[in-house]
């Protein structure tokens, strides 16, 4: 070979290779997610005051895992970590250790807030919610709760829109009744509504009937009608004395054996013809239609667990919880018309947190 076709050659190798892109030492292949982790870690007091409620959810979860395997999903390992009176950190750490990849709980608030200041990395499904002004900034973190509050503002959204804008609201003195009390205030006077008045009662009142009319019937005109049947000779004063005719809407958030009480009364001095809206706690998800009938009437929201005949609320929680993690796998692909679920219609919203959309339901002749 002459010299002039070696140069040749080494002119057009050069030429060659300065085409070639070569990838930088330090790229690497683009990290697929998995549809499903493979070990899981479930955070739940399974001693003292929330002990029955940790069951439950303990029960559910496994239960839609045991369902979720006869549907032909992958076979996943799942830890329990009881977290009763410890270091809510020290406990989330020795998940993470053991080969943990996708966290769910913890349950009460203040293990909830403790982890939330963390850093974590970790996809995490909190069993609560944290206050209003403590939001998360952690992507993580996802918080999914059976919230009462969410509650009090879809039942405002349905007063609203059926045209009611002038309210009262009733449920009990302790933190859980003044909480809604606070929320429902707040968020009807967003809406434009007003708050008429407030009643709350204590959780062993026996009287309600007599708080009751004092809330509700209007005592000028009763006392009008008073004098007036004194003043003429033969007049009968009504049986039951005017009812106030500034609401529109009455709210009710008690329990059970407090709104069979309740609502006779109410309806007793406005005769049914101010719709009452209540939230699920009036309803104990056992059928009793001796006492039931006394709630008649009443449109109240719930689950579709509940209202389709199942009895524990927390079973369904845990049942959902398990069914969120292969969706906050993957959350930016969240459906934006929310997961059909036993405990609502799930939706993921900006502030990662799962907002419920319950079902409504009406008791008529004891039965929902």
């Amino acid at each position: 070979m002459n010299k002039l076709n070696l140069l040749t050659i080494i002119l057009i190798t050069a030429l060659l290779s300065s085409c070639v892109t070569t990838p930088p030492a330090t790229s690497r292949p683009p990290q697929v997610k998995p549809l499903y982790p493979q070990h899981i870690a479930l955070l739940l007091p399974m001693q003292g005051q929330y002990a029955s409620t940790s069951q439950a959810i303990q029960a559910g979860f496994l239960a839609a895992d045991a369902q979720a395997k006869q549907q032909g999903s992958p076979s996943l390992s799942i830890k329990l970590y009881d977290t009763s009176g410890k270091n809510i950190q020290s406990v989330y750490q020795q998940a993470l250790s053991e080969a943990a990849d996708f966290v769910v709980g913890p349950l009460s608030k203040q293990d909830v807030t403790i982890l939330a200041k963390a850093d974590i990395h970790t996809p995490t499904l909190a069993l609560n919610t944290l206050d209003n002004g403590n939001a998360s900034h952690n992507a993580s973190l996802f918080q999914f709760a059976l919230s009462p509050k969410d509650e009090i503002k879809q039942i405002a959204d349905r007063a609203w829109q059926e045209g009611h804008h002038h309210a009262i609201f009733i449920t009990s003195k302790d933190e859980w009744g003044q909480s809604l009390q606070e929320t429902f205030q707040a968020y009807w006077q967003s809406l434009g509504g007003t708050v008429i008045a407030n009643l709350s009662f204590t959780r062993n009142e026996k009287d309600f009937f007599n708080p009751i009319r004092e809330l509700l019937v209007d005592n000028a005109l009763a006392n009008a009608q008073a004098l007036e049947a004194k003043q003429i000779k033969g007049k009968k004063q009504n049986r039951i004395p005017p009812a106030r005719q500034d609401v529109d809407a009455i709210f009710l958030a008690s329990l059970p054996n407090q709104a069979r009480q309740i609502y006779p009364a109410v309806n007793f001095f406005y005769a049914g013809k101010t719709p009452v809206y209540a939230t699920s706690s009036i309803y104990s998800g056992t059928p009793n239609t001796q006492g039931d009938q006394d709630l008649n009437g009443i449109h109240f929201i719930d689950m579709p667990w509940i209202l389709n005949g199942s009895q524990n609320r927390f079973y369904a929680f845990g049942m959902d919880a398990y069914r969120l993690i292969s969706y906050l796998l993957h959350a930016e692909n969240f459906p934006s018309n929310g997961v059909q679920a036993a405990t609502g219609t799930l939706y993921l919203k900006s502030d990662h947190r799962i907002y419920r959309q319950l079902q409504w339901a009406t008791i008529q002749n004891g039965h929902v």
